[in-house]
């Protein structure tokens, strides 16, 4: 009796040991490296990645991570054009205005000398300049006419201080959209050495959005904001400060301390 017992006694230990190996080996998600993986976006706010693990009763439960992330970068730089609402008074962003045109970023030469390209207030924007100024021209307004003459005697000097000058034929006749034509008469009279655009289509788009002529506003190149807005004198009479070109070149000059 008394061995039958103790044999008996043996036996279930060994069961036992033997269910406490089983449940121990392979148990899923359990082995080394089943952690969840994680990743980081860069430059700017990230998403993190999650990461899986399986264990493997073969080999004691041995698992795998893995994780991914990405991110999208923060800035104006990185991140585009800054959001709207956009509006033309003071302190307002002002709309990516899309253009055509020649681009003097030196004013070096006259504008006519470069080729004619497609320009936008984004180009002005990654320039790395700080300020820049648009001035809005019709070739038959009187005002701009005087003003464009002062483009040409004061615009290269703020280019060369630093800043970005653009000249926009908005219309010719107070009606149509100018033509390449139309731009590049207007550049060859007054010998503009600055950047002179004018809406890619038949649409009177910069009329229609940033107004009438004779005009110039400052705008913050790292923000896109207008600081300032001259509305100058179309009908050419007056003293030469009533002009929005040789104010706002003022303006530009005294911004950029030079």
């Amino acid at each position: 009796m008394t061995m039958k017992t103790t044999s008996l006694v043996s036996l279930g230990a060994v069961a036992a040991l033997a269910i406490a190996c089983s449940s121990s080996s392979g148990s899923p998600g359990n082995g080394n490296g089943g952690s969840s993986g994680s990743g980081s976006g860069s430059s700017g706010s990230g998403s993190s990645g999650s990461g899986s693990s399986s264990g493997d009763d073969s080999s004691s439960g041995a698992g795998s991570g893995s994780g991914s992330g990405s991110g999208s970068g923060g800035g104006d730089d990185a991140g585009g054009y800054p959001a709207g609402p956009y509006g033309i008074a003071v302190g307002d962003v002002i709309t990516d205005m899309q253009w055509i045109g020649y681009v003097d970023p030196t004013a070096s030469e006259v504008a006519t000398s470069e080729p004619y390209v497609v320009y936008s207030l984004n180009d002005a924007r990654t320039s790395g300049a700080h300020y820049a100024m648009i001035h809005l021209a019709e070739t038959e307004c009187p005002g701009c006419q005087m003003a464009a003459t002062q483009l040409e005697a004061g615009g290269a000097a703020v280019v060369q201080a630093g800043g970005v000058m653009i000249e926009v034929l908005e219309t010719t006749g107070f009606i149509a959209t100018a033509s390449q034509t139309d731009l590049e008469q207007w550049i060859g009279k007054y010998q503009l050495p600055i950047t002179s655009v004018k809406d890619p289509g038949t649409a009177t788009v910069t009329l229609d959005t940033l107004g009438r002529r004779e005009q110039a506003y400052i705008i913050d190149l790292t923000t896109m904001k207008i600081l300032d807005v001259f509305v100058g004198n179309t009908d050419g009479g007056g003293a030469a400060t009533s002009y929005s070109a040789e104010q706002g070149m003022a303006e530009m000059h005294t911004l950029l301390g030079k």
